[in-house]
């Protein structure tokens, strides 16, 4: 029996549920940190936490998820997150 992450997956998009002040800087990458990708940053709201759709085009078996600000003083605090993920491939080629 296949375990997860044993696959090839495809990831997109993912929504955060944030608040905070600043640019939201949002990246992707496989475990063994060969692939990565920086994905569009999204301006956050202090008053409410709102849900932010980032879309992405990752392909990788596993993947690490980094949220940062780039400012001084911005500040955030996420309450979910949610990652769409699809299986592509059952096994790599021999």
């Amino acid at each position: 029996m296949k375990q997860l992450g044993d696959t090839q997956s495809h990831f997109n998009p993912i929504r955060v549920r944030v608040n905070g002040t600043g640019e939201l800087q949002t990246f992707l990458f496989d475990t063994g940190l060969v692939n990565s990708v920086a994905l569009d940053p999204k301006t956050m709201s202090e008053t409410s936490a709102q849900s932010i759709n980032v879309l992405s085009n990752f392909r990788a078996e596993r993947a690490c998820l980094l949220l940062i600000t780039t400012e001084k003083d911005d500040f955030f605090s996420v309450s979910n997150i949610w990652m769409y993920v699809k299986p592509t491939a059952q096994s790599f080629p021999q």
